[in-house]
């Protein structure tokens, strides 16, 4: 038990504290270099930690822009919402494209789509059908899809504004959910290229200048990419986070708290509970991963206590136990060795 929270601790919180810390210097605007990040699964509270580690390594690697590569059905809307606010408000240039070949940015992806500086995609992609719907799969009653619906389109107006791109392409796409191929997508001023591979893509963004804000502006150099492993990280949270198996993961978690709670002393159900609850609450952004790191040191070490204190317990309980039965010793007599005088007594001593 022990080794499982140290190695939950090494993937969560030691990578997450690196990260904070990188993220806080600035970048170097005169850098020649991009980071590539594969979003490749829903839009999760994964995808933010991916894409804030993404950042923390162009930090590190002196890089001045980061490559996403999407092919996602969508996910989470109040984890778009996030990543949106986070590529807005960024000190780097962001290009996604969306690849490879038979690859789609729907939903959540394509509205993260259009707040990226520059995008695109490649031949056989399509983009499109952002219409929100509850994370159950239930019908929606029509107060709560009508509010939903018109705060999602004055929402992506206003990225669409500020990246000069087609405003009723986006619209379209959320109150009627409607969905296009790239080729059209790019007709229709929603994607800024479309091309055959990457390689073209980033070859036609070489040289290109992206005006960060009102007094920044950079000039993107494309032709060292570095690419980002997110490793075994990524790919357990991604899993855990997925907006399907959250849920799941939190009544479960629940349930079997309540199953420790009501038969104390089993112990593996309330370990494997707190656990769960605690990457439940992370993909369900009430808990953000730094802390979510924190509350699993904090639980092992309450466990490690117990593991401590418990033992002794059950010893003292032991011989406790054999006090009360008449003082019999609990280890075996040695050959010629006679019993003493308690042993004898307690021979005899009639039954009650």
């Amino acid at each position: 038990m022990r080794l499982i929270f140290y190695f939950l601790i090494w993937i969560f919180l030691l990578p997450t504290a690196r990260a904070q810390t990188e993220t806080n210097a600035k970048a170097n605007v005169n850098s020649q270099c991009l980071v590539g990040v594969e979003i490749s699964e829903a839009i999760s509270a994964a995808t933010l930690d991916l894409i804030t580690r993404a950042e923390a390594k162009a930090q590190e690697s002196n890089c001045n822009a980061i490559l996403l590569r999407i092919n996602t059905p969508g996910g989470a809307l109040n984890t778009t919402r996030l990543i949106v606010e986070k590529i807005l408000a960024s000190q780097y240039v962001y290009l996604c494209l969306i690849t490879p070949s038979g690859g789609h940015a729907g939903s959540a992806g394509a509205i993260i789509l259009q707040a990226c500086h520059v995008n695109g995609g490649v031949k056989g992609t399509n983009v499109g059908a952002a219409t929100p719907i509850l994370s159950t799969g239930g019908e929606t009653p029509s107060d709560l899809r009508n509010k939903m619906i018109n705060d999602t389109v004055s929402w992506l107006d206003s990225i669409t504004k500020l990246r000069k791109r087609n405003s009723a392409f986006a619209r379209s796409m959320v109150t009627e959910a409607k969905a296009y191929s790239s080729e059209e997508a790019q007709k229709k001023g929603a994607l800024d290229y479309f091309v055959s591979d990457e390689a073209e893509f980033l070859q036609k963004t070489d040289g290109k200048i992206i005006a960060l804000n009102a007094t920044t502006n950079v000039t993107l150099k494309t032709a060292q990419l570095n690419n980002f492993d997110p490793g075994m990280r990524h790919r357990v949270f991604a899993f855990l986070a997925d907006p399907e198996i959250a849920y799941l993961l939190l009544m479960g978690s629940v349930g079997l708290l309540y199953f420790e709670l009501t038969h104390p002393g089993l112990i593996a159900p309330g370990v494997v509970g707190g656990i769960g609850l605690i990457f439940s609450l992370m993909a369900l952004h009430k808990l953000d991963v730094y802390w979510g790191g924190v509350a699993l040191m904090f639980l092992g070490l309450v466990l490690l206590g117990a593991e401590l204190f418990l033992p002794r317990a059950d010893r003292a309980g032991a011989r406790s136990e054999g006090h009360r039965r008449g003082g019999v010793r609990a280890h075996p007599r040695l050959p010629g060795e006679s019993a003493g005088r308690g042993e004898r007594a307690a021979l005899v001593r009639p039954a009650h």
